[in-house]
């Protein structure tokens, strides 16, 4: 029996993935989340319960796409990251690690219409949604221990990943309400100007006059 390729079994377990959320998505538009079990999921699709669990640690997570592996960015970039770069301005470098979170060409505008429609009527997939957002910052604010051993900048992991979460919920927003064209982090950099903005001291005539 021939080995698949590693091009070839990753390709294969991205469509075992599709396929497990598209029919979750399917069944609890149909029957609601406390109709679906993680069983009828598997039987649907034609894999073992320990599969989808390789997968996904909930059904939540199935129609929500959020996969055990997120926070996919390339291991180079990690690195390069933690080691100070690629540019040295922590703000900038940082919001590079958002892209491989933001732009996930796996889903679709009316996938997503249809993901929103479900959070709306399953309270649950929301909660779950917020667990997940803390998992993306805390494996961001590591990153950022990391960095901040080997290149200091002074400010605190804790801190920096917890604005770079509120720049991806920004970013997010204005994607939606642009029609969502294009990529999400296309967005990034005027996110990324609006704090620089509200970051800097503006002395206007006014700031001056309460200091008198």
């Amino acid at each position: 029996m021939t080995t698949p390729t590693p091009g070839l079994r990753e390709r294969k377990k991205a469509l075992r993935r599709d396929a497990l959320i598209a029919t979750t998505r399917d069944f609890v538009g149909e029957r609601g989340l406390d109709g679906v079990t993680v069983e009828d999921i598997c039987a649907a699709v034609g894999v073992s319960p320990r599969t989808f669990f390789n997968y996904f640690a909930t059904k939540e997570d199935a129609v929500l796409g959020h996969t055990l592996d997120d926070l996919q960015t390339d291991s180079a970039v990690q690195e390069t990251f933690v080691a100070g770069g690629p540019t040295g301005d922590l703000l900038h470098d940082a919001t590079m690690i958002l892209h491989a979170v933001m732009d996930d060409p796996r889903i679709s505008a009316a996938e997503m219409d249809t993901l929103m429609a479900l959070v709306k009527s399953e309270p649950r997939l929301l909660e779950r949604h917020v667990f997940w957002i803390e998992t993306q910052r805390s494996a961001i604010e590591t990153l950022l221990v990391r960095r901040e051993a080997q290149a200091p900048s002074g400010l605190e992991p804790a801190v920096v990943a917890t604005v770079l979460m509120s720049i991806f919920r920004s970013v997010a927003v204005i994607w939606t309400e642009s029609g969502r064209t294009g990529r999400p982090s296309d967005h990034i950099p005027h996110v990324v100007a609006q704090l620089r903005r509200l970051a800097t001291p503006i002395h206007s005539p006014l700031q001056g006059a309460a200091h008198v």
